[in-house]
């Protein structure tokens, strides 16, 4: 029988719970606030860039062109300019048309608090 307790200053956590993927569904209006994290490098292929949400669960969203020029790459091969412990916050801005048959791409402003 497992018995609940709440971690405290004793424990020490080994791997974290699976996060909540950030949605993004209407350019204008749709944001999210968080602090930055780092990566999660997935099979050496898969790059998502990690938060922990105002509150206190954690989030991912897949890593894009738009978010490594902020946040750099999961393999370290682009820099980012954000630190790990910022407080984010992303804001979906609009769709930008990427040609005949290929969804548009979410075009993702990223601002930081001071």
């Amino acid at each position: 029988m497992a018995v609940a307790n709440k971690p405290g200053d004793e424990w020490t956590t080994v791997t974290d719970e699976s996060a909540i993927r950030i949605q993004f569904d209407t350019p204008g209006k749709d944001e999210f606030v968080g602090t930055y994290l780092g990566h999660d490098l997935v099979q050496g292929e898969y790059d998502y860039v990690l938060f922990r949400g105002t509150d206190g669960k954690l989030y991912s969203l897949s890593n894009s062109y738009k978010l490594s020029q902020a946040f750099g790459s999961g393999d370290g091969e682009t820099e980012g300019k954000i630190s790990e412990g910022t407080m984010c916050r992303l804001v979906y801005v609009k769709d930008v048309p990427m040609g005949s048959g290929r969804n548009p791409m979410k075009d993702i402003r990223v601002d930081t608090k001071a």
